[in-house]
């Protein structure tokens, strides 16, 4: 009897075990692969830390996954922190967030950074569930389930992805599968690690700029119930355990309003907390953030400006929050290791700067412990040097130095050795060729430098092609840790594709060229994938450390001596000094407003209109007519009460000035303008025209248009009465 009551219990734990395992097995397989903005590996991974070891901890959403990199605030602070933000992450989530830090870190917790993005609004469900899914099973999950349930089929599918997505069996693919296999990145520390560049994907004049100071009469936007019930909380939590909590914005002009800065300052100031603004001044300039090159997408920090930002709240922390520097102390020594593995996560940000693809060979194999994977689509040989063959011959890549046009070609290397290498070339049947085709062909050949005359050559030869010659080059390996990867190379004429599948995820870029995919073997992982379009230039396109500081609108370079990105840049940059010093003008909209800004503007790379409607005489004294005589508008010195004024100075120098009391209108054209200015007797108007386009104000006083020469944009437009 005994022993079939033994039997009986044996048999409930193993059916209970087996009910844990599977039961483990589903919920990781049904719950979506939420390992984009590092939502899997920042849950998951803050459990792997040793207990009473953090110190600092940053909450809220994507803006602040992407904009706070702990690793570094370690390595040139030694504090230790973990990033708890997740994408859309709501104030709910962030605040019971909070409290499970706490308790496994209530020793050692002292300063909790929270983004205010999540306070205008609440997400939809699914940020509910990728913030709290990942959440262990704890008094702080059961009573922020509670809060969000409405019923009880809610609250189980809040308490795990098996109930939650228990119908995506029928959807489930291989990728589902393979996160069984995934390794948590505890070297980003919640990090969301992105090179990608604005100026990359816009003109400098589609880029946003920061307000640079907000509007305080904006008004104040409304803020979520819901948010500002769990920011109370917080607040609670944070007074009653010593923890000094702070309110931060990252920068992003399109994810941001001077309402909601007045709102949160309002709160802020209500709670007696820090807020800090980065969209505004002085913080702005203190970062360095420039939304070009530090920002993916106008609203997300881009690693660039994650380090930035990282530097300036490691300063703050260490003057103003009492950090520990833990550099040294045994029980963090497993920093150190983590230290090492982010390194090899971020060397896309060194190999980003190479432009020309020999070096960027050269160094991933000289670094060691990388697969390289090669595959051309189109064409990659038309621009070739032979500097260029003779460095990847030096490489063991015979084939690719030799490589002639519209070649198909793929290569693997290993730890720096040439494992495969293959290549095809299409023989070209002459008499299926059109006298004008083959004309086209050779004088591509030739390397014509037209880059317009190559494209429509090759556009032309493309759409004449057959479906018989789209067949294109195929390899398949394993990498050194056993993943599986195929490789595919199609020329012009041989399928017109490149592609590197790596376990069921594509990595090449795709374009004409050489496609590049790096895998880092001790990682397990693609640390970069890289694009040169060898067939219109030797070297692509990439801005280093030097052309941003050559870019910088105070370098005095001249746009003239810089080309593609970082003229680019440069441009951008000339638009952000034009647009805050114009801010600086707007208070002042008397005459001593207008001396400044002609004092600020009458210089080299702008032409500056001005028109006066009715009269812009009354608020000159002596002292202003003799800065403006000082700046050579003798005519504006001696304005009187109702005068018609225009004037037009160009690079510093005063094109044209003129002054009348008349009772007819003062015209002006000149290279593409047209300017109009009625005194009180006149017309009592202003216009200036600028290619057809009208821009003045028209408004009583000075109107003053500003056009810089460089950007080819208006500046401003401005009235000073």
């Amino acid at each position: 009897m005994k022993q079939s009551k033994s039997k009986k219990i044996c048999k409930a734990l193993i059916f209970v075990l087996i009910f844990i395992l599977v039961g483990s097995w589903l919920t990781s397989v049904l719950q979506p692969d939420w390992t984009d903005w590092n939502n899997y590996d920042t849950t998951r991974g803050f459990y792997e830390q040793p207990d009473n070891t953090l110190e600092t901890v940053f909450l809220g959403a994507s803006i602040a996954v992407n904009g706070f990199t702990p690793m570094e605030l370690y390595e040139d602070y030694g504090i230790c922190a973990w990033n708890m933000a997740t994408e859309q992450q709501p104030m709910l989530a962030s605040y019971y967030w909070l409290r499970e830090a706490y308790q496994y870190h209530a020793q050692t917790l002292k300063t909790v950074i929270l983004d205010t993005s999540m306070l205008r609004y609440l997400p939809d469900e699914a940020y509910y569930e990728k913030a709290l899914l990942g959440m262990r099973m704890s008094s702080n999950k059961l009573q922020a389930i509670k809060d969000i349930s409405d019923s009880s089929d809610a609250f189980f599918s809040y308490l795990s992805s098996m109930f939650a997505y228990h119908t995506r069996w029928k959807e489930l693919t291989e990728s589902d599968f393979q996160i069984l296999d995934h390794e948590t990145n505890t070297s980003v520390r919640g990090y969301n690690f992105v090179t990608d560049r604005v100026i990359e994907n816009y003109t400098y004049n589609q880029i946003g700029i920061p307000s640079y100071l907000p509007d305080e009469e904006a008004g104040i936007l409304t803020l979520a119930d819901e948010a500002l019930f769990y920011l109370n909380k917080t607040v609670e939590f944070c007074e009653e355990n010593g923890l000094q909590l702070i309110l931060i914005k990252t920068p992003g002009s399109v994810s941001w309003s001077d309402a909601a800065h007045n709102a949160v300052q309002e709160i802020a100031d209500e709670y007696q907390l820090t807020f800090i603004d980065f969209n505004y001044s002085p913080y702005l300039e203190e970062v360095g953030y420039c939304e070009a090159t530090d920002s993916v997408d106008m609203r997300h920090m881009n690693y660039y400006g994650a380090e930035k930002m990282t530097q300036w709240i490691g300063e703050y922390l260490v003057e103003n929050c009492g950090a520990t520097d833990v550099r040294g102390d045994e029980r963090y020594d497993f920093l150190e290791g983590e230290l090492e593995d982010y390194g090899r996560n971020i060397y896309s940000v060194e190999l980003n700067e190479i432009s020309d693809p020999v070096e960027y060979l050269n160094t991933v194999n000289e670094d060691g412990d990388y697969t390289v994977l090669i595959s051309v689509r189109d064409d990659a040989a038309n621009s070739l040097t032979e500097e260029q063959r003779m460095g990847f011959a030096e490489l063991g890549l015979t084939e690719l130095s030799g490589l002639q046009f519209r070649d198909s070609y793929l290569a693997v290397m290993e730890n720096g050795t040439v494992i495969h290498e293959e290549v095809d070339h299409y023989e070209e049947e002459t008499e299926a060729i059109s006298e004008q085709q083959e004309t086209e062909t050779e004088a591509a050949k030739r390397k014509i430098n037209d880059l317009d005359t190559i494209e429509e050559s090759f556009e032309y030869e493309t759409e004449t092609q057959s479906e018989e010659e789209t067949s294109y080059l195929e390899y398949q390996g394993k990498t050194p840790d056993g993943n599986l990867y195929t490789l595919i190379s199609g020329g012009a004429y041989l399928g017109d594709l490149s592609s590197c599948m790596l376990e069921g995820t594509e990595y090449s870029s795709n374009e004409r060229g050489l496609n590049i995919v790096v895998y880092d073997n001790k990682l397990g992982k693609v640390v970069d994938t890289a694009s040169f379009d060898t067939c219109t230039s030797s070297e692509r396109s990439v801005l280093t450390s030097d052309d941003v500081s050559l870019a910088s609108a105070e370098s005095g370079t001249s746009s003239q001596s810089l080309t593609g990105l970082a003229r680019q840049l440069y441009l951008y940059n000339l638009r952000c000094s034009d647009t805050y010093e114009i801010k600086e003008l707007e208070d002042q909209t008397d005459a001593e407003g207008l001396y400044q800004c002609m004092e600020a503007f009458i210089r080299e790379g702008y032409r500056v209109y001005l028109s006066v409607k009715g009269d812009a005489a009354s608020g000159l004294d002596e002292e202003l007519r003799q800065a403006f005589r000082d700046l050579g508008l003798t005519e504006l010195s001696q304005l009187e009460y109702g005068d018609s004024y225009l004037a037009v100075i160009d690079n510093g120098e005063v094109l044209s000035e003129v002054r009348d009391h008349g009772s007819t209108a003062l015209t002006e054209s000149g290279n593409g303008y047209q300017i109009v200015s009625g005194g009180v007797d006149s017309g009592n108007r202003s216009s200036i025209k600028i290619n057809g386009t009208e821009y003045s104000p028209n408004a009583n006083g000075m109107n003053v248009v500003i056009h810089n020469r460089n950007t080819q944009l208006i500046a401003a437009s401005l009235t000073f009465e």
